[in-house]
This record gives structure tokens, sequence and C-alpha cells, in this order.
């Protein structure tokens, strides 16, 4: 337990005096999910039963004990229907407490009267929502901010001393049973496989959900740092994040790795590939799966194993769209921006990136993106006041531009503009990106203006084909004039536009790839358009709305669990051939830092060679441009 442990780190010193200080002068932090609240023997000096003269009866348990010092837990039961709280006295022995009686002259001496545990829930919840954080060799100065319960409503009120006795006192709305307050201490490791290069804020916000309930959250980004095998063995609840295919194909290949270091870990797997694996991730031993909304359901999960580490079946929805009250993003302990992608601007000059998100989900149903499975139409707005917290701390981080993560940044065009106008105004020279249908480009085209203004840099959008017949297979609600007419906008708006394609599907023919190449170069898109976004192949993975479609369902194989897609074969073995090849071409152009004109032009002549669309004849040669964009881009590659 936690005394035991402090106890081995020269415990004594925590509370040295002034004039003496401890040899240990660093910072040491914890949280009261570290003691436990379990019944254990009275300790001596504090009554078992006694009735007060305010009404209050209390009980005292010993909840841990130290060498020098015994954590007691007297529970309080308070009449006319007020709501319980308890005090945790610390107990000191009797040699210490002589030690530490000069340095208590001037705290708090209050300790004996009746606090006041009759305010508004609303006061309690201005105190800030950290950990205790003490520094060595201090002791009247000892700060305690918060610390969460099972019943999320722990407030710390005081913490002072009184000469042998120091004093947490707390409430605890809305209390019930007994066993209601039992805590333990938790170890909670979130681990991020991949995620297109951008600091995960799937490791931030959950972060922070969990550290304001005084938990113990380690983040690891597998894509910046290796598993650190320590932190698993230790670890009462690992959970991998899993946004996308790529990350949970990686997430899946860890589990083994996982499950040897630390056979007793709870496992879990969160965001939107897990619930649509479900059956298959329960029998490699996932514990639980959240998808949709899943912060609440982190939170509840630790709760229940706090309380209980064989929590049974898992009791929180597979699948959330609750209406979160978000959190700031907790990016203490994640890797460091300058670790990860930066943009690359025309000029040369690479800025660091930040990434937040504005809103999750989508209200449209287009049959091909794993949203839809998961949030069926449905999207869910973060606070502005929250999305700005988490820039603000990102740029004094040392970002220079923000990505806005959200699969839609007009399916809410109000809170969008306000939002960006808001940035804007406090950070005049940050610029961002973000991410809006060709359709909502159309029907919002006069706020095109406003986000060139605030500094957008480019809009990227998934056109995903020029073939009017595929896009309606999609369900795209767009079709390539509307595409056109769209770049036409941006440029008339100063704006650029980034398409990404999906340009392998089941009814990509020979043809029609080699009309999407010849629409990028007739249209000036060359620089605009990603080369990998020219070697994508349609994914089919489980729940997927393309399995509606009679001719999907003939033509996909089984489920392959192994890849998490339903495989499947155009009917002409040339494009599936030339689809691997330009993967190879677009890897090796990548690797030798060729500009993207320069890889297109390969691709282009593969293209005409792989599919026997001509005999050889080539097209007009491009100019042969260094290996810099014309425009903004991201210099790492992305995977789905």
């Amino acid at each position: 337990m936690f005394c035991e442990r402090v106890a081995d780190a020269e415990w004594d010193g925590f509370l040295a005096t002034k004039d003496e200080p401890s040899p240990l002068q660093e910072e040491t932090e914890f949280s009261l999910n570290d003691l436990d609240f379990r019944p254990g023997d009275k300790q001596r000096g504090v009554p078992g039963a006694k009735q007060r003269k305010d009404g209050h009866i209390q009980t005292g348990r010993v909840c841990a004990k130290g060498q020098n010092i015994s954590i007691v837990a007297v529970e309080s039961h308070v009449r006319a229907g007020e709501a319980e709280f308890f005090t945790l006295e610390l107990v000191f022995s009797t040699k210490f407490a002589r030690q530490i009686e000069p340095a208590a002259e001037g705290a708090n001496q209050k300790c004996d009267e009746a606090p006041e545990h009759r305010k508004a829930q609303d006061e309690y919840r201005r105190v800030a929502l950290k950990p205790i954080r003490v520094r060595y060799g201090q002791l009247a100065q000892l700060q305690l901010l918060r610390a969460a319960s099972r019943m999320a409503g722990i407030i710390a009120e005081d913490f002072g001393f009184l000469r042998q006795r120091a004093i947490i006192s707390l409430r605890i709305p809305d209390c019930g049973r007994r066993d209601a307050f039992t805590m333990r201490s938790m170890n909670i490791v979130l681990i991020s496989t991949y995620e297109l290069g951008r600091q995960p804020f799937g490791l931030a916000s959950p972060a922070a959900w969990l550290r304001e309930q005084g938990l113990r959250v380690t983040c690891l980004d597998l894509s910046r740092e290796s598993l650190r095998e320590s932190v698993v063995r230790a670890a009462d609840l690992i959970a991998f994040y899993v946004p996308m295919h790529t990350a949970t194909r990686l997430a899946v290949a860890l589990l083994p790795v996982v499950r040897e270091l630390n056979p007793r870990a709870h496992l879990c797997l969160y965001g939107l590939y897990a619930p649509v694996n479900e059956k298959y991730l329960r029998r490699l031993g996932v514990g639980t799966i959240l998808g949709g909304e899943f912060e609440e359901g982190l939170a509840s999960l630790a709760t229940r194993l706090s309380a209980n580490r064989a929590a049974g079946a898992q009791a929180e929805p597979v699948v959330s769209l609750a209406r979160q009250k978000f959190r700031v993003p907790d990016r203490r302990e994640l890797v460091p921006l300058e670790k990860y992608a930066r943009l690359v601007m025309p000029s040369g000059e690479a800025l660091a990136v930040g990434y937040t998100e504005a809103s999750r989900g989508c209200k449209h149903l287009c049959r091909h993106c794993p949203i839809v499975p998961v949030y069926q139409g449905n999207f869910r707005i973060v606070d502005r006041e929250i999305v700005l917290a988490d820039v603000r701390q990102q740029v004094a981080a040392g970002a220079q531009h923000i990505s806005f993560g959200d699969p839609d940044f007009f399916n809410g065009v109000g809170h969008a503009i306000l939002l960006v106008e808001a940035l804007h105004r406090e950070f005049p020279a940050l610029t961002y990106d973000v991410v809006i249908k060709v359709e909502h480009l159309l029907k919002h085209q006069d706020c095109l203006g406003k986000l060139r203004e605030t500094g957008c840099l480019f809009v990227t959008s998934a056109v995903e084909s020029v073939d009017d017949a595929v896009l309606d297979k999609l369900d795209k609600h767009h079709t390539r004039a509307d595409f056109l007419r769209a770049a036409e906008l941006f440029r008339e708006a100063r704006l650029v536009l980034q398409p990404t394609f999906v340009p392998f599907t089941p009814w990509t023919t020979a043809a029609s790839y080699c009309e999407l190449l010849d629409v990028i170069r007739d249209h000036r898109l060359i620089e605009n358009v990603a080369p990998i976004q020219l070697a994508i192949r349609l994914l089919i993975p489980a729940g997927s709305r393309l399995l509606k479609l009679d001719d999907v369902r003939e033509t996909v194989g089984p489920f392959d669990e192994a890849a998490l897609v339903y495989p499947w074969n155009n009917p002409d073995a040339r494009v599936d051939r030339l689809c691997e090849e330009l993967q190879q071409i677009v890897h090796a152009g990548e690797n030798r830092k060729r500009s993207r004109a320069q890889i297109f032009q390969q691709i282009e002549e593969a293209a005409l060679v792989g599919t026997r669309i001509s005999d050889g004849v080539r097209k007009t040669a491009l100019p042969i441009l260094p290996a810099q964009a014309a425009i903004p881009y991201l210099n790492e590659p992305w995977y789905c």
C-alpha cells in the first residue's frame, strides 16, 4: 500500500522541518487513490464509535500503516439527511510528532472545528482537478487540490497540521453503501500504435479524465517510442487506442506480447475500429471494447477495476453516443511535438504541428467510411473553450500550425467559424488545416474567405473518385463536376484544396484509373495530391455499409481476421497488379525525396504501360521541379 511504498523512500523526509530539510529534495506525486479504504483494525487513540455534540457519529479504521505514520479513515454519518463525509487522519508516532512539532507552528489550527460541509455542489466543482503534488522538505504550505472517488465527488477542503495530527477533510456527495468508498491504487497504461504522425489526441483526452480521478496513467505512443516493458508489467489496465485500420492491426499484433509480460492486466481496446471487431478481439482476450465517445467508458472501467480487480462482464456500452462534458486533454507526458510530422512550407521551412478535435462523428453516411458503423449519422461537438485550451497548451509547447482532425469541420459550421475566429484573435500568426467534404464546400462556399482570413492553409476533402458511378456506390453526395467546381472556388478564394482518393475499388477499370490521372493533370492538381492517394485500395472492414450492396457481397471473400477486412479482387487482374506496382513506386519515390510531380509522372507511365491503354504513347513531360512542394504538406505519408 501507499505508506509501505513511501516508507522505503525516506517517508520521514516528507515532513522534514525547514531547518532540517530532507536529503530528498525532489517532487513526488500521489493521489488519494493510492489509499485503500477497506475496513481494517481500529487505530489506537481513534475512537471506534463516538457520538459528537454536533450529531456526527464517527468510526475510525486503519487504511494504511507506515513506520512512523498511520492513515486512518474516519467515517462521519451526518444526521438530518445531509450527505455523508469522512476524514482521513495522519496519526504520527509520539517520537516523530516531537520532531515535526516546531515546524507545525503557524499551520492550520482549525482541525478540531467541524468544517463547513453544506456548501453547494457547484462551489466544490470550482476546485482544481489535479493530483496532490508536494515537495520534500515542505510542511505548512502543502496543498491538496482534488482527488476523485468512485462517486467522482471527493473534494478536498482542508490540508493542515495541528502538532501531532494532520487532517484531510473530504466531502462525498450522494454516497451510499460503505463499499462505495472502496478505492485501490491503479496503474493504467494507454497505448497508441499509429495516428498519422500526430501526437495522439486519443491518449491525451482519456488521460485527463483518468488523472482527474486520481489514477496513475502512463501514455505510450509506439510510433515514436518503444514499448516500456517495466510499465506494462506494473499495469492493472492496458488500453489500446484504435482509431483506424493500421493502428488496429498493430495493436492486435502486440496483444500476445503484452499478455506475456503481464497476464493479470485487464485489456481494453477503444476507438472506431474496436466495436466493429468486437467478437474477434474478445477471442483474443480483450475484456473491454469501447467505441464512439469512449472517455466516459474508460473512466467507468477504471473505477470498477479500482473497486474490484475482477470486474466481471463489461458494464459500459460498447458504443456510446453520450454527450460528454469534455476535459482539456492532458498532454504532459506525451512525446514532444518536435518528434512528430512537420508541415513543410513552399519555402522549405518546417513547422511544428499540433493536433486537436473540435467535433467527433459525422452526420453523413458514406458507405465506405469507418465512422458510420459506430456513429450512425451522429456527431458530437467539443466545447469551444476546451478546444482553445488544448490549442493554447500546444502553442506553449511549440506548435506553429494546428491540424483539426474532425471528420468534417463543417458538420457544425456555426461552431467551426466561431472557433477559428476566436483562435485567430488569440493567435494571429497560427495557421491551421481542416477536413471538409465537397458537398459542404459548395453549400458553405461563402465561408471559404473566412477560413483564409483566419489562417487556414489548406482544406483536405475526401473526393474519392472522379467516376460518378463509383461516387454513387460510395454514397458521397457529390459528382465529378461538383469536385471540379470546388477546385475552382478554392483558386478564387486563394485557398489550397488537397483532395484524397480511393482509386482502386472493385469497380475501377484500367480506363477509369487513367481518366483520374488525366483529370488531375488537366486541372493542375498534381501538387495538391499526395502520391499515396493515387495508390490506395478500398478497405471493406467489418460493419461496412458497402456490404449492403449486392455486387459487393458477391465480390468479397470471407472476413480475414488477420487483415481485418473482407478481401476482394478486381475483375481485371491488370488493375490489381497496377495497384501493387504503384504502391512500390510511391514508397521508393518518397524515400528518395522526389517531388510530387516526379512521382506523378512515374505513376502515369506505369499506368499507361501496365493497363495497355496506350501503345507506348507518352504524355507531355512535366517540368522537373525541385523536391519541395509548391503547396504546404505534412512530411509523413499516412495510411488508413
